[in-house]
């Protein structure tokens, strides 16, 4: 494949990854809600920060630094708490100040597409 090839298809591979942040940021949120508003599951909060993790990955891979710090924060701070039990109301809070952040690196990601 030659140089300009390249650079259009990673092009499109990140417009294409870019178009999907929101709904990937949604699901999180989703998962989140139905963690604290239903009965607590470790599992369902482990796959929770697993996301943050791919996130953080693939944002930094696709040079989305502002969503990648984000989603790593949230990953960082989630990783601290204890899986097996229901967080603290101000843990809960913190978390879901975390998710906003997130939410507006994406926002923010989507007005800036270069980077």
């Amino acid at each position: 494949m030659q140089s300009q090839e390249l650079e259009s298809a990673m092009r499109q591979l990140r417009a294409e990854y870019q178009r999907g942040l929101p709904e990937q940021v949604e699901e999180m949120a989703r998962v989140w809600r139905a963690l604290v508003t239903k009965q607590w599951s470790a599992v369902e909060f482990r796959g929770f920060i697993r996301s943050a993790h791919q996130l953080a990955g693939s944002g930094a891979t696709y040079g989305m630094i502002e969503v990648s710090q984000a989603a790593r924060t949230l990953q960082s701070y989630a990783k601290k708490l204890d899986a097996t039990v229901r967080p603290t109301p101000e843990q809960c809070a913190n978390l879901e100040g975390l998710l906003a952040q997130l939410r507006k690196a994406v926002k923010v990601q989507s007005k800036n597409p270069s980077g």
